[in-house]
């Protein structure tokens, strides 16, 4: 009785690190996907991102790199919408970011890695982009506000850690600095929810 018990428990440790070690070998994929597509691009990803972190770090848009910071940031972006502090990060145009974001990154693990579609859904990442093209689809109009407190909803101190996770939400950071800065939204044009 006592063996059967030991090796239960030993089945239940190896499977929980399993799908642990699992999730984690997918996250890996699905950032090395998106590196490749960047750097077909001719960008670096890792390192235009964290440049741009540290931006918002010097512009006092965060006040460290951190999981609590960036999600004030996001929460700040909930209800004002646009970014709190004065905005010098020049983001040229035709920067990549903005122009072509990986569509296809499921596609890529599933062709590279043979990771099927019910893996993939189990991601804290599906679960996100899930959330947020179910509101977009079934919202006439959707508030910019909502869509940055689904990402302040979603993001957790354990999804924080995961790299491709964190690097999504800072590349829609991105896209959004561009927007309030470029396109013309200051708080005195900020859009009603």
């Amino acid at each position: 009785m006592r063996y059967l018990l030991i090796t239960s428990i030993s089945i239940l440790f190896f499977s929980c690190t399993s799908k642990e070690d699992e999730s984690q070998q997918l996250y890996t994929y699905l950032e090395e996907c998106n590196q490749n597509y960047y750097e077909n691009k001719g960008i670096d990803v890792n390192e235009e991102l964290e440049v741009f972190y540290n931006l918002l770090l010097q512009e006092n848009q965060i006040e460290s790199i951190s999981y609590a910071s960036l999600n004030k940031l996001l929460n700040q972006l909930a209800e004002k919408t646009i970014f709190p502090a004065l905005q010098n990060i020049e983001i040229p145009q035709d920067h990549q970011f903005l122009n072509s974001p990986p569509q296809e990154l499921f596609l890529c693990v599933h062709d590279l890695y043979d990771v099927d579609s019910l893996q993939f859904s189990k991601t804290a990442y599906y679960q996100l982009e899930n959330e947020l093209l179910n509101y977009i689809q079934t919202t006439s109009e959707p508030s910019v506000n909502r869509i940055w407190s689904i990402y302040s909803q979603n993001l957790t101190p354990e999804n924080y850690q995961i790299s491709f996770y964190r690097k999504n939400i800072l590349i829609q950071l991105f896209r959004w600095y561009y927007v309030c800065k470029y396109e013309g939204l200051s708080s005195s044009t900020t859009p009603s929810e």
